[in-house]
């Protein structure tokens, strides 16, 4: 079984060591949804690099990491443009996601990521305390984003690049 999934160009294609590269026929071959195969553990920072014809993505349990630089606050799924959602398995250990196909930690207090065409006005739950790094960069379709008062943290580029968010 694979236990990272790769992208082709960071030099670790082959498929050895239970190393899985770039999804077959990604980026623009493949529209529609993709699952990332159970017994991944690692999807590397690269993995879904300008996947722009990727609608949704399923994680499963296995996937206890996704890549991100934590210097320039790129992130696994930052140029997917066409990305609506990204599903998690509620068995994961460490990810979750809402019904609005939103990344988050396993207990919902910090909000890894939104995918990019994330429709119109989004309400962040509650329960989330922390708004990651980059976690709307590119979120251009969104005009608003109601923030609970607890959230105590908003890190760098947390909207960088929001071209229509107005409140």
């Amino acid at each position: 079984s694979y236990r990272q999934l790769l992208h082709p160009q960071q030099g670790r294609c082959q498929q050895f060591s239970g190393k899985l590269c770039h999804p077959p026929g990604i980026p623009a071959a493949i529209p529609g949804s993709y699952m990332v195969p159970d017994g991944v553990e690692t999807i590397d920072i690269n993995a879904f690099e300008h996947c722009d014809n990727m609608t949704s993505v399923f994680i499963p349990a296995t996937v206890t990491h996704i890549g991100m630089n934590t210097y320039t606050g790129s992130h696994t799924f930052e140029y997917c443009s066409s990305l609506t959602a990204i599903h998690v398995d509620e068995n994961n250990p460490v990810y979750s996601s809402d019904d609005q196909g939103v990344l988050f930690d396993k207990e919902q207090t910090v909000l890894i990521r939104a995918p990019q065409t994330i429709p119109s006005t989004y309400m962040i739950p509650d329960s989330v305390d922390s708004i990651g790094m980059a976690a709307f960069r590119f979120c251009d379709d969104l005009p608003s984003l109601s923030i609970p008062n607890g959230v105590t943290t908003i890190e760098d580029y947390a909207f960088n690049a929001c071209l229509n968010l107005e409140t």
